[in-house]
């Protein structure tokens, strides 16, 4: 917490310094509330919800920050919103996974097969296809 504090120093007798007056200044993190993630016409849109009381910038990659808390095009994949306290240099981060857009509806194949215990015996697999024509 940010204020005014005494901070001493007491040797292994039990001496103690002067008390000298230290200032501490906690700065303050944008807080993410929400972050939306559409496909639009096969691009993505991405659109950010933070709260701070200075200005913000935002950042998927660490380096390019903007004002804007609005992105549009990122490939899909895994990325780290960084969302930055412009008045005091603090980040707030959070992991994010961005879908395919190009592809919203990327084949899916989901395979399961029976709890095998020991041995070489050969076993079955059973898949199901989502999303998928002439699929075997």
């Amino acid at each position: 917490m940010s204020g005014l504090y005494q901070a001493k120093q007491i040797d292994n007798n039990g001496c103690a310094s002067a008390p000298v007056g230290v200032t501490v200044l906690v700065e303050e993190a944008p807080v993410i509330n929400h972050v939306q993630v559409n496909c639009v016409s096969g691009s993505s849109v991405i659109s950010v919800d933070a709260t701070c009381s200075n200005p913000m910038t935002y950042s998927f990659d660490g380096i390019n920050f903007q004002a804007s808390a609005n992105f549009n095009g990122l490939a899909g994949g895994n990325y780290t919103l960084q969302v930055k306290n412009s008045g005091t240099n603090c980040i707030t981060s959070l992991p994010i996974s961005i879908p395919n857009c190009a592809c919203p509806n990327e084949p899916v194949i989901t395979v399961s097969h029976p709890l095998i215990s020991c041995g070489l015996t050969p076993i079955g697999l059973n898949a199901s296809f989502t999303n998928v024509t002439n699929a075997t």
